[in-house]
């Protein structure tokens, strides 16, 4: 019989294992040529990762598509200047040194995305799943023989693969393998000698010298504990997102701090962090605790209004006095006491400690192991979460502080793999359902999101912290100007690809509705100006460094540091606007990037000529950092060191003489104001990114120095300062001190109540001020600004941070950096408007600075600028009010 079965064969499968092993040699291919090509991102060239679980042709292809990636077999050619390798040799030129013509080594700091290690998908499974429960169970099979040895100390212990505990596992298994069946642990435990393994009395005994009780005495009243807690987590922990509000008020009430030393150390720092944002007098030192009685009187007294800064300091002396134990494992609580002592020593004289304490808390974190991903793999999600906020909470101190004196870091990127903190708010851990329980909502960004975001910017300053700032810099790296420009763009691009990726929500936008959002958002980009600051800083031109890898640094650093004042003003008016008491319009974070931008400043001033209306605007940003200082300065003294080292730096008696405007820069401003606004608008946005500043040659030094004079860099000053909201604020207390009893008002609305002859200055413009040659630079008062009111007209549109990337152009010096600009505006009163208006602060600089500017020098001795600045700020927090206006109120 004939077959008469037709069903065509079908195609075989791959044989089993075939995918996996395919995957695996393109893995290794992968890791072959990131060794030879460092600087090459291969995503570039032959696309991204496929998501096996997601996967789709047709988009896949259109994302090759988009990166011009040709149909395979063919290959997008490789840049040529990504084929140099530390093995490829280089011609010497003549007149080039041995050391600059040797090849620059290959340096990848960073890699494509840094904190791709870092983010986890709550949404996506585990990568390597597998190798973190191994970790895990290895872990706890070794604290499990600890405690099997019978240790009066035995606490749990994190070791790593590179300590003998590991070895002995590793040896244990191996006679397991072999047929062994007796336990080493029980063999030790039959034959130890008793004297060398129990802990001595007088190791107990000096591990519990000093220990005391609370001393419950000095806690809060009922009623001012809550005040303290909801000012805490509504001004702290708002930016460094230690605790969680639901858990720890769950705490609080159940009454833990009454039996539970740890979470009382807790509370103890929550009131003392929380004491700064709230005037109650019941948080500052008593007197009868001073030393001296002098002390005891000046406390009385308050003369020179220091009292204020002793809130809080009485519940850290209670944390102190309780002691505690050196032979006492790490705790969450431990942790969490330390990150908070951290954040409030941010006020102290010495805020160095700072840099120590965290330095402890990070090693403490690697002594229970919650750096590593697998150690809190089997414990509570709510325990792992709050584990794993006090660790990256630790690093960004660490970090933050670093920078800030100039010391290493306490743990490298390389030393830990724990994950990012979950963006969930703290009301969506428990909610009842364990299926919705640590799932923020759809279309809801999390608070937690700007933290995360920081952390991202923390690695990059770790970076350059290794690297820009090595002390032992390998000696090829010290004198090869290539290598050390490959590391400042490597850097670079790091901080394009983060603001490419910062969230919508998060992005800067100073009329931004949400004041949570707005507060987060101008922590996180004076934070991300501050890190471009650090990466340039080093290659300023100057006396001793004229090369400076040919790098645009002062440039980049001058933008970056406008950038921070725009930012520090309108988070200082918008403050103000929403009716915060003094002192708290700005998060302590803008203290040391305003104080960094004004010297950067200071040097772009003293590094080559300016025109007059170059030398206005810098000396216009100056004071923004100086009202910025005195607004912080009255919660934190370091803020006041700060702007006393301002007000010195700043005497414009020291200052190089600006010259006046050139006649072809004046020519092209008067071509430039009868630009139409629509073309005036559009230019905000594309000429910030596009335009190259033309090098004066007549100027001397480095081309980087000088030659800022340019039409276009000219043009896009003028328009930033045109707008109100870039404008500076006129007068440090605008509604804060011409009546004192507003002090320790908490019920400030969000509109400024009092009139205009309220105010600290409301003198008219003098007559030799109206007769100086440089007044018309400003608007004058006749003619009406750009931007009457804050209410009206229209601002230049928002320029997105991706079209803000720093670029280079080798040969010729490029600014592209410029500061951001903003894309709407604030809410005010008219009252308001007429403080932020073109007409007041200017022309009062305009008054008192005739000498920077060129003008009759005034014969009297006082100082120009220290009369500015006390015109500018108001009146001096730390000299006596007269007795009609009375002392500062407390209550």
């Amino acid at each position: 019989m004939d077959c008469t079965y037709l069903e065509a064969a079908k195609r075989r499968g791959p044989p089993k294992g075939y995918v996996e092993t395919l995957e695996q040699r393109a893995g290794r291919l992968e890791r072959m040529l990131q060794q030879v090509y460092p600087g090459v991102d291969l995503n570039e060239y032959v696309g991204p990762k496929p998501d096996r679980e997601e996967f789709d042709i047709n988009a896949y292809h259109g994302t090759l598509r988009s990166l011009n990636i040709p149909p395979y077999p063919t290959l997008k050619p490789v840049h040529a200047e990504h084929l140099v390798t530390p093995h490829t040799s280089r011609s010497t030129s003549v007149g080039t040194s041995p050391a600059a013509a040797a090849p620059s080594p290959s340096m990848q700091v960073l890699g494509p995305s840094p904190w791709a290690l870092y983010e986890r998908d709550p949404a996506k499974p585990v990568e390597n799943e597998s190798d973190v429960e191994e970790e895990a169970a290895a872990q706890l099979s070794i604290a499990t023989s600890m405690s099997q040895l019978d240790i009066r100390d035995s606490h749990w212990r994190w070791h790593g693969r590179a300590s003998g505990a590991f070895l002995m596992r590793q040896f244990e298994d191996l006679k397991s393998a072999t047929g062994g069946t007796s336990s080493i642990i029980q063999d030790i435990n039959k034959h130890k000698r008793q004297q060398f393994w129990h802990v001595p009395e007088w190791e107990l005994v000096i591990a519990n010298e000093g220990l005391r009780p609370l001393d419950y005495s000095i806690w809060p009243e009922k009623g001012l504990d809550q005040q303290l807690i909801d000012a805490y987590f509504d001004n702290v922990n708002l930016h460094l997102p230690l605790l969680n509000h639901k858990f720890f008020q769950r705490q609080y009430d159940s009454g833990l701090w009454q039996n539970n030393h740890g979470f009382a150390r807790v509370c103890l720092m929550v009131f003392a962090n929380g004491s700064r944002f709230v005037d109650d007098p019941r948080v500052y030192w008593p007197a009868n605790l001073s030393m001296t009685e002098e002390g005891r009187e000046r406390l009385a007294t308050d003369k020179d209004g220091s009292l204020r800064y002793s809130a809080g300091w009485k519940y850290l002396r209670t944390l102190l006095r309780m002691g505690r134990s050196i032979m006492q494992g790490p705790n969450l609580y431990e942790f969490q006491s330390q990150v908070l002592i951290c954040q409030f020593l941010q006020g102290s004289a010495v805020p160095h400690f700072m840099w120590m304490l965290s330095g402890f808390g990070l090693r403490s974190a690697q002594e229970l192991g919650i750096h590593v991903r697998a150690t809190l793999f089997h414990a509570d999600p709510t325990e792992r979460a709050l584990y794993n906020r006090a660790f990256w909470c630790l690093y960004h101190i660490d970090r933050y502080n670093c920078a800030a004196i100039g010391r290493s870091v306490a743990i490298q990127d390389t030393d830990f793999n724990a994950d990012y903190p979950m963006e969930v708010d703290d009301e969506y851990w428990d909610t009842g359902d364990a299926e919705r329980n640590f799932k923020q909502p759809e279309g809801k960004i999390s608070l937690i999101a700007s933290f995360v975001q920081t952390l991202k910017l923390d690695h990059i300053m770790g970076a350059t912290l290794r690297t820009v700032y090595a002390i032992n810099k390998l000696p090829e790296q010290r004198a090869d100007i290539n290598a050390q420009r490959a590391i400042v763009v490597e850097l670079d691009s790091a901080l394009n690809s983060w603001a490419d990726n910062v969230p919508h929500e998060l992005r800067w936008d100073p009329s931004r509705s949400d004041y949570q959002l707005f507060r987060q958002s101008a922590v996180l980009y004076i934070y991300y100006y501050y890190c471009q600051i650090l990466i340039h800083r080093p290659f300023i031109p100057g006396p001793r460094n004229q090369h400076a890898a040919d790098l645009p640094s002062l440039a980049i650093c001058v933008n970056a540091a406008r950038s921070i004042c725009n930012i520090t003003d309108a988070a200082l008016k918008r403050g103000r606007q929403e009716g915060c008491l003094p002192g708290r319009a700005l998060n302590v974070s803008f203290m040391l990037p305003t104080w960094i931008a004004a010297i950067i400043l200071l040097i772009n001033i003293y590094s080559g000529k300016q025109t007059t209306a170059e030398r206005e605007k810098a000396l216009i940003d100056i004071g923004r950092c100086i009202a910025a200082g005195k607004e912080l300065e009255m919660i934190w003294r370091q803020s006041g060191k700060y702007t006393d080292f301002l007000l010195q730096l700043a005497r414009e008696s020291g200052m190089p003489n600006a010259d006046k405007v050139p006649a072809v820069e004046k020519r092209l401003r008067d071509s430039i104001s009868q630009i139409s606004e629509p073309s005036r608008r559009l230019e905000s946005v594309q000429g910030l990114t596009a335009g190259t500043p033309v090098h004066d040659s007549s100027s001397n030094g480095h081309p980087y120095c000088h030659g800022r004079s340019s039409g276009q860099n000219s043009r896009s000053s003028d328009e930033q300062f045109r707008h109100p909201s870039m404008a500076p604020v006129a007068g440090f207390d605008l509604c804060n001190f011409t009546s004192p009893e507003t002090y320790g008002d908490t019920s400030a609305t969000s509109h400024f109540p009092y009139s205009r002859s309220d105010l600290p200055f409301t003198h008219t413009p003098s007559a030799s001020a109206s007769q100086n040659d440089f007044q018309n630079i400003f608007q004058p008062p006749s003619q009406p600004s750009q931007y009457p009111s804050n209410t009206g007209g229209v601002p230049p549109e928002f320029v997105p941070p991706s079209q803000l990337h720093t670029q280079y152009n080798f040969q010729t010096p490029n600014e592209h950096n410029l500061p951001l600009q903003n894309d709407g505006q604030l809410a005010s009163s008219n009252i308001y408007d007429s403080l932020i208006g073109m007409t007041s602060f200017e022309s009062q600089l305009l008054d008192m600075s005739t000498t920077a500017f060129g003008g009759q020098e005034n014969t009297s001795n006082s100082d120009w600028w220290s009369q500015l600045v006390n015109e500018y700020m108001g009146p001096d927090l730390h000299t006596n009010m007269s007795p009609a206006d009375g002392p500062l109120s407390t209550s």
